[in-house]
């Protein structure tokens, strides 16, 4: 109530503004005049309303919707106020409170307009920085993922034993860290976690490709020498080579995110 209070006398002040610009000031006219002060009001409201919150173009229609549909009963009394007092005859309406107005308006847009533009500057670097680190992480995330999911792959023709363990000795810790930090930040920044099961899926299927592809290749050279090699024979010798494996995709690793792995 308070609210609606606050923006009929805020309406009522800055149409003393807009009228001044209406020569006619007929009931037709004054409502002309209102509708395009309510528009300019709430773009200005939907900036005062943004509350620390980085401006987004879906979040300034819902604000500046949300001043619109509040900002039009507060409207409708302000205009039959004006036509049935009429105060667009009266001095201290047309001459005295635009000035008073004019000079209030004017110091509220030089001073909050500019510390406004200050915040969503920052929030914006804030959030530049937030995304690169994300997707940083989400990349160290699904670069660890990737050669996890060979023990999957191999599950069918081959129960890797070795590879899982010394894999998770080496990458466990930084695939959970980095897990934990891509949940937390979506979290609070309000979106919905799901993702994190659609890039997994994602994953998944380039992963599978990818073993498929190497298994082929091994294969095809193993049988150029008159041997046969099977899909079993491709996971026993991951398992058999586990630190050889783990020891190149570490390398790897580290070269390609520029970070060590050595404590």
């Amino acid at each position: 109530m308070l609210y609606l209070i606050g923006k009929i006398f805020g309406l009522l002040f800055i149409m003393s503004v807009a009228l001044l610009f209406d020569k006619k000031k007929t009931k037709k006219s004054i409502i002309l005049t209102s509708i395009f002060t309510l528009l300019f009001w709430s773009v200005f409201e939907m900036i005062a309303t943004l509350d620390g919150n980085l401006i987004s173009w879906r979040l300034a229609f819902v604000l500046f919707l949300n001043s619109l549909i509040t900002g039009i009963i507060a409207m409708a009394i302000v205009d039959i106020t004006i036509i049935v007092d009429r105060l667009y005859e009266k001095k201290w309406y047309t001459k005295i409170l635009p000035w008073f107005a004019g000079i209030l308006y004017g110091l509220v847009f030089v001073i909050v307009v500019p510390l406004v533009i200050m915040e969503q500057v920052k929030l914006y670097r804030e959030t530049k920085q937030v995304e690169e680190t994300v997707e940083s992480v989400a990349q160290v995330w699904g670069f660890i993922l990737s050669k996890e999911l060979i023990t999957d792959w191999c599950k069918p023709y081959y129960e890797l034993k070795v590879y899982p363990k010394k894999f998770a000795e080496t990458f466990g810790p930084i695939k959970l860290n980095a897990e934990n930090f891509i949940v937390e930040t979506a979290k609070k920044s309000g979106e919905d976690i799901s993702v994190m099961q659609v890039a997994k899926a994602s994953i998944v299927d380039t992963a599978n490709k990818s073993y498929e592809e190497d298994y082929v290749a091994t294969k095809n050279k193993k049988e150029q020498n008159g041997g046969k090699y099977s899909k079993k024979d491709y996971c026993k010798m991951i398992d058999d080579k586990a630190d050889f494996h783990i020891s190149n995709t570490k390398q790897y690793f580290e070269q390609l995110f520029n970070l060590s792995l050595d404590k």
